[in-house]
This record gives structure tokens, C-alpha cells and sequence, in this order.
């Protein structure tokens, strides 16, 4: 039997739209204290992509992504020909 450190988060990578929706994620117990949950939506063209996992506030990834969005917990950016959205939070499942 495992023991969980933190938060439990929805963890789905798809191209397409289905990690959209609750029921097409599966559920992760996070292996740190200080891991968020996080949720990723891109657009490109035609293409959709969803992520969803925990993220460490020590990651690279973590720094990257709080360098594009600032202070807030979820926002959209524009790009050429594309849309990145990012959310992440601190309670079960948030994501």
C-alpha cells in the first residue's frame, strides 16, 4: 500500500480534445508536497492537444510556465496561428 505526499490530479496527454472532459483522465497521486496541478490546452492550425499532470514548483517547466502566465493561476496567450491555455491549482483534482 502507497502512501500519498500530495494532491491527487487529473493526468491525461491526447492529441485532440478528450482530456477536456473528466471522465477521459485518470487520477494521480502526486509525489511531492509543493507539486501543483496542471493543465495545459494548445492549439496549432487545425491541431488540439490537451495535458494534464502534476508539475513540481522546482521543474523548469514550472518556471516557464509562471514566466508566461505571471502571478495569475490560469490564462490563454496568442500566438501565430495558435492559443496556449494554462490553469494550475492546489486542491484535488483542480485540473
Amino acid at each position: 500500500m502507497s502512501q500519498s505526499n500530495g494532491l491527487q490530479c487529473r493526468v491525461c496527454k491526447e492529441n485532440g480534445s478528450s482530456c477536456l472532459f473528466a471522465q477521459h483522465t485518470r487520477i494521480r497521486d502526486c509525489e511531492n508536497y509543493d507539486d501543483l496541478c496542471y493543465s495545459w490546452f494548445y492549439r496549432s492550425g487545425s491541431d488540439v492537444g490537451v495535458l494534464r499532470n502534476c508539475l513540481s514548483v522546482k521543474s523548469p517547466e514550472y518556471n516557464l510556465i509562471k514566466k508566461l502566465i505571471g502571478n495569475t493561476e490560469r490564462t490563454c496567450r496568442k500566438r501565430l496561428r495558435g492559443l496556449d491555455c494554462f490553469a494550475m491549482c492546489s486542491t484535488d483534482l483542480c485540473n
